[in-house]
């Protein structure tokens, strides 16, 4: 091709000379075109890929969550139980109920976990490979509370370990003793077994409100990746 232009040049055939330099600009435009266009297509795929794994991931978010919160009202309404029967005299009715509680007070729980696709994207610079800017918006302030989340979880197990210890002793004499007889030692120290009640009920009721932000960001996530699809 270049051959070719320099002979109409040399033989002053400008119009072929026209013709062949208008080729020749348009087979480089097309062959960029067809790069943006591979590379276009490569990124969109990419972007959907993605978009599965995040609906996915916020799926299952969305889930525990949802069973977070459902942990944390039952812990909530035991301990506002215990604390009616400690005041109460002791029956053997209220006795096998107060088991059941401290059963669901020890009730183990883990705070739910970042995405995985999401900090692939964070880590990556992929989060512009979504167009949707709410999308990315909530998805930025789902990941915040989320890593907020797993800091309070910490520091309310340690408000609690320090501050409830008689309903914690009251939990290990329980794995020791019958549960009257632990509960006999618990209600002796009547006023730091009620604050211990209520500083667990006021660490739970904490918990649900910062899962309750979770549940509402990784629903409109959910929402913004169905349109999306």
């Amino acid at each position: 091709m270049l051959t070719g232009l320099f002979n109409s040049l040399r033989s002053q055939n400008f119009l072929m000379f026209t013709g062949e330099l208008f080729i020749l600009i348009l087979g480089v435009f097309l062959a960029l075109q067809v790069d943006t266009w591979n590379e276009q297509r490569k990124a969109n795929s990419e972007a959907t890929e993605y978009l599965i794994r995040l609906e996915r991931d916020y799926l299952s978010i969305r889930d525990r969550v949802e069973n977070i919160i459902a942990e944390y009202d039952r812990e909530i309404a035991a301990a506002i139980e215990l604390g009616e029967i400690s005041r109460n005299p002791l029956e053997k009715k209220s006795l096998t109920r107060a088991e059941e509680i401290m059963e669901e007070l020890l009730f183990g729980r883990s705070p739910v976990q970042r995405s995985a696709t999401y900090i692939e994207m964070l880590e990556g610079n992929k989060l512009d490979l979504i167009q949707d800017v709410e999308l990315v918006e909530n998805l930025v302030r789902c990941d915040s509370y989320i890593i907020a989340e797993l800091s309070n979880y910490n520091a309310r197990g340690g408000y609690q370990l320090e501050f409830s210890r008689p309903l914690m002793l009251l939990s290990l004499d329980a794995r020791t003793l019958p549960f009257s007889e632990a509960l006999e030692i618990a209600l002796p120290e009547s006023l730091d077994f009620q604050r211990a009640l209520t500083i667990t009920e006021a660490v739970n009721t904490s918990g649900r409100i910062d899962n309750e932000g979770i549940l509402e960001c990784a629903s409109k996530i959910l929402n913004r990746l169905s349109h999306s699809g």
